[in-house]
């Protein structure tokens, strides 16, 4: 009997570990979710209206634009040349759709991992370069058309 005890605890601890390691992984894929989401990108019915003083120089501002179930995620960035939007999709690895990040300084692809200086953004790496957001500056605000942002659906 006391055999048949030491047994069952056996099993019972090795199916213990089992049910942990499988928890740990199901919050690993959790965690590492492909649909992130930015703030959500103020939206008056037909554009995107983006305070420029909002931004600072060299540090994108990532944003979020919802059209009924899809989510269009983009970034703004200011820098000596101007305000600029662009998809927070690469060029080259958007199928993964995992965007941008960014960190020191420099903009990172969260799929191949490959990084630059956001000074750097419109030549980017090899294929690796966000993608071109058309809007524009108005006094003080940096607007984005619907249909600019419809556009970009196919990248998420």
């Amino acid at each position: 009997m006391i055999i048949d005890v030491n047994l069952f605890m056996i099993k019972l601890l090795n199916l213990m570990k089992n049910l942990l390691l499988l928890l740990g992984i199901a919050i690993l894929l959790l965690s590492c979710s492909k649909d992130h989401k930015h703030q959500e990108a103020p939206f008056d019915g037909s554009k995107v209206n983006i305070d420029v003083n909002l931004l600072k120089d060299g540090i994108p501002v990532f944003y979020s634009f919802i059209d009924r179930e899809d989510i269009i995620n983009f970034f703004i960035l200011r820098d000596d040349e101007g305000i600029h939007a662009y998809f927070d999709a690469c060029q080259q690895c958007f199928k993964n759709k995992l965007g941008f990040r960014y960190e020191e300084d420099n903009l990172l692809c969260n799929s191949c991992n490959v990084g630059y200086p956001v000074s750097k953004i419109k030549q980017g790496v090899g294929g690796c370069y966000p993608i071109k957001l058309e809007g524009k500056h108005v006094a003080g605000i940096f607007e984005i058309e619907k249909n600019s942002l419809i556009k970009g659906k196919k990248y998420f």
